[in-house]
């Protein structure tokens, strides 16, 4: 008989409960077997979502097309492409010298990841860097920020923010192994998770299905490498 158990960090909801992550007893494949079986079935009903989606779209369902194209190599081209259209306002600056609201911060950021690549790290690693750090330290993503990098705003609930930083930090894995990076979307896809599939909006859903999508190929691709068999 194989042990299951249940995987414990997308149960309750994150956004209202933080999860602090500190170490757990060593559960072995089972862990792996109810982490792959919770992250499968995440992503199975955000396809079915999807899915539906594109029968109607609009331009938020446009935006999480370029991102997935973007991240899997693979969507449905809708005719529009609002990303590519993005004018940046917050990436022109550094962290550290201007407000800004979350949302402007990770357009920017998607725009120049798929449309100017070749400027990432020069103008938009810091800012990208400056997101995870402020995830992993506070679990929270504010609505907006100061010039001193802290809250203006006591508003974290915005769901759509943790999707575009999960798909971006997704990018990134793709891309290239980088582990701080896996580690810190696994948390987000578990946050994402842990409110269900009916999430804020189209946007949302889509994102967080390339996000969860990506994070497992990186997983798996993992396990593949160090001959893991969960």
């Amino acid at each position: 008989m194989v042990n299951t158990i249940a995987y414990p960090y997308a149960q309750t909801n994150l956004l209202t409960q933080r999860y602090h992550y500190q170490y757990t007893p060593y559960q072995g494949p089972a862990f792996l077997r109810a982490y792959l079986a919770q992250r499968h079935t995440f992503r199975d009903q955000l396809i079915s979502i999807r899915e539906r989606l594109l029968i109607n779209p609009t331009e938020e369902i446009a935006m999480a097309e370029e991102i997935r194209q973007a991240v899997l190599g693979s969507s449905t081209q809708v005719g529009e492409t609002p990303l590519k259209n993005h004018r940046c306002t917050v990436t022109s600056s550094a962290p550290g010298e201007r407000d800004f609201q979350t949302r402007s911060l990770l357009l920017d950021l998607w725009h120049v990841a798929i449309y100017r690549m070749q400027d990432f790290d020069r103008t938009c690693l810091p800012w990208t860097n400056f997101l995870l750090q402020r995830y992993e330290v506070t679990k929270r993503l504010y609505v907006g920020y100061g010039a001193d990098l802290k809250p203006s705003e006591g508003k974290f609930d915005v769901t759509g923010n943790y999707a575009l930083l999960a798909a971006l930090l997704a990018h990134r894995c793709i891309a290239s192994p980088d582990i701080k990076a896996l580690n810190t979307l696994l948390k987000l896809v578990d946050l994402l998770a842990s409110l269900g599939t009916e999430l804020q909006n189209s946007l949302t859903q889509l994102t967080s299905l390339v996000a969860a999508e990506a994070e497992l190929l990186a997983v798996e691709g993992l396990f593949g490498q160090h001959e893991v068999a969960p």
